[in-house]
């Protein structure tokens, strides 16, 4: 026990050489250790001394502390020394490094902690987190280019590939000789998202391995050699080969390497899919295929295919049991109009767009209407006024589940004033009365569907909003009327309000308030993720409530089965505080759960270390 407080004392000494001395000044961590120090110190006097000096560096004041806690850190290095010794054995070599050639940045402790658990652990939300921290710039800390790199093998395949995709290449070539020492041939597909990432590094020293893995690798790896081979004029034969596999998966690979290339052979591949149900594999690429054969061929055959439905419903074919109109084959067509902006294919979005009662009667299903969707999708993609404005003008036409589309389109030609005068009757005419009717449910949908789109016009990271389609594109962004903030306020809109809130409105202090007073007076105490965001929001607009809002929070008993979750909560919460609050944290400390209390100690010094800077 008393080499067990000796450690915890170096340790704590190490963390206050890091966060100043003028921290350790009643510092609750160390006043733990000194009753089983004193104890010790009855049979080693040597114990006693590290207690007195323990309890000088407690009660020093910021003139004093620095040199107490030299004294500190002297004394227990000294005795701990005389227990084991430090080094390693063995030749000194030098350590193999490279210039990555690329802007460095520091990221801050509290954004590397969260980033590092999501790259290092399992568990939902990992992704959002990853993303986030990417769009800020944190992967350019080289500290994190060791835990992105196993990142690679990450149980959920969405991390591994946006880490793969997104975030190593930006390091560059020098790290292809880790991630080759990495990859198996006969692997996972994690071993096939190496593969990838290597050639993408350098496509001339990978062309041996794409090689040996066609001829030997797994069945992941060999379908990510495939996707390889896109861009070699050289590897058309085998491609066009391995189009007509029998496994689907193979015959996808081939495909999106396939879809790049002009050659009229490959042409002919290509119109043969696009007519069949293996369109889907073409999604990715299809549009940017710059030959005017098959640009001219996509708008033909979409444009055929959708008069050969309707021509078959006005016939009386829907009627018949054996009649299945080829929406989703229609659908995937779709596709091959994705961010094309040439006459050809505006016009043919028009026209679809006019005939889009048809087209949804086409299948009582959802697949008629989500051909709908896509169609006004691809109209936004194009940034065209003319079909911006129509689809506005349509706006009393529109389904329920497509007015959102309205609104975007309005926003992009329209002021803020217009939009709103437009749009808030039918925001504000949502109800909460129960047992609604048919007419009442598509009045709330409206209103939901405006909501969302407000929410998307005014997100600050664009990856809040991406078309399904993969070109990756967002949505733009767009100014909004103050007013909505009001009308979401009286709707009780809380995913709206935490959008648009914005410091000095009373109306957005009242209505936190109230939320986190429900909070406080329900019959458990249980926080939740409504309550961790409008804590955040509360400090971001300097809510003048939050202190004494989060210290009420922090005294009142909560589930114990969430410990775990009111604990991240709160030590995430903490160092965002004012400097004001340290005095009432710190008061609070041996009142509150054990667990909370050591959850938030760390965050406490980093407010504390945030403040004396600022000092």
């Amino acid at each position: 026990m008393s080499l067990a407080a000796l450690a915890q004392v170096y340790d704590e000494v190490r963390r206050l050489a890091v966060a100043g001395s003028a921290l350790a000044a009643g510092d609750f961590r160390l006043k733990k250790l000194i009753p089983p120090l004193e104890k010790s110190g009855e049979k080693a006097p040597v114990f006693a001394k590290v207690a007195q000096a323990v309890q000088k560096l407690v009660d020093a004041d910021q003139r004093g502390s620095a040199a107490a806690l030299l004294e500190l850190n002297s004394l227990t290095t000294a005795i701990l020394y005389t227990q084991g010794e430090t080094g390693r054995a063995g030749e000194f070599k030098p350590i193999v490094s490279s210039n990555i050639g690329l802007t460095i940045a520091n990221t801050s402790a509290r954004t590397l902690k969260p980033l590092l658990e999501a790259l290092t652990t399992t568990g939902s939300g990992r992704l959002e987190t990853i993303k986030e921290a990417h769009e800020r710039g944190a992967f350019k800390d080289l500290r994190l280019m060791k835990p992105a790199l196993k990142a690679i093998d990450d149980p959920y395949p969405e991390v591994g590939e946006f880490i793969v995709e997104r975030v190593l290449p930006m390091y560059g070539k020098p790290i292809y000789a880790e991630v080759r020492a990495g990859l198996t041939l006969k692997g996972k597909s994690s071993d096939g998202r190496r593969l990838k990432l290597l050639h993408r590094l350098d496509p001339e020293a990978t062309r041996e391995l794409v090689q040996q893995a066609l001829d030997d690798g797994s069945k992941d790896v060999k379908l990510a050699a495939i996707q390889c081979l896109g861009g070699s004029t050289d590897a058309i034969p085998f491609l066009l080969e391995q189009a007509k596999a029998k496994a689907r998966d193979v015959r996808q690979a081939a495909l999106e390497s396939l879809v790049s290339f002009t050659e009229d052979s490959v042409l002919d591949v290509l119109e043969k899919t696009f007519l069949s149900d293996d369109v889907w594999m073409l999604r990715r690429g299809l549009a940017n295929n710059p030959s005017p054969r098959l640009r001219a061929f996509v708008v033909a055959e979409i444009r055929k295919l959708c008069d050969e439905m309707l021509a078959a419903a006005s016939t009386g074919k829907k009627k018949d049991k054996k009649y299945v109109p080829p929406l989703a084959r229609f659908r995937g067509m779709l596709h091959g109009l994705s961010g094309r902006k040439d006459p050809p294919a505006i016009d043919l979005l028009a026209s679809l767009f006019d005939q889009r009662d048809q087209i949804i009667r086409l299948d009582e299903s959802d697949d008629g209407s989500d051909a709908i969707a896509e169609v006004l999708d691809l109209m936004l993609l194009t940034d065209s006024k003319p079909l911006l404005q129509s689809i506005a003008r349509a706006t009393d036409s529109l389904r329920a589940t497509h007015i959102h589309y309205a609104l975007i389109a309005a926003a992009r030609h329209s002021s803020p004033k217009d939009v709103y005068a437009k749009f808030a009757p039918l925001y504000q005419a949502r109800t909460k009365s129960k047992g609604r009717s048919k007419a009442s449910e598509e009045t709330n949908l409206r209103s939901e569907q405006i909501a969302w789109a407000i929410r998307q016009g005014v997100r600050r990271r664009d990856s809040d909003f991406e078309h399904e389609f993969e070109d990756g594109t967002p949505s733009p962004r767009f100014e909004v009327d103050p007013r909505w903030l009001d009308d979401a306020i009286a709707l009780d809109d809380f995913d709206l309000v935490l959008e648009l809130a914005r410091p000095g409105h009373q109306g957005v202090a009242t209505y936190f308030n109230a939320r986190v007073d429900a909070a406080l007076n329900a019959k458990k105490f249980d926080p939740d993720y409504e309550l961790e965001e409008v804590l955040d929001k509360m400090i971001e607009l300097k809510h003048p409530d939050i202190v004494d809002k989060f210290v009420l929070m922090l005294k009142k008993p909560f589930n114990p089965a969430r410990s775990w979750y009111w604990a991240r909560i709160a030590s995430r919460i903490v160092p965002k505080l004012p400097a004001t609050a340290i005095p009432q944290l710190e008061a609070l400390l041996p009142e509150i759960n054990e667990k909370l209390m050591e959850a938030i100690l760390p965050s406490l010094d980093e407010l504390k270390q945030s403040a004396a800077s600022k000092n």
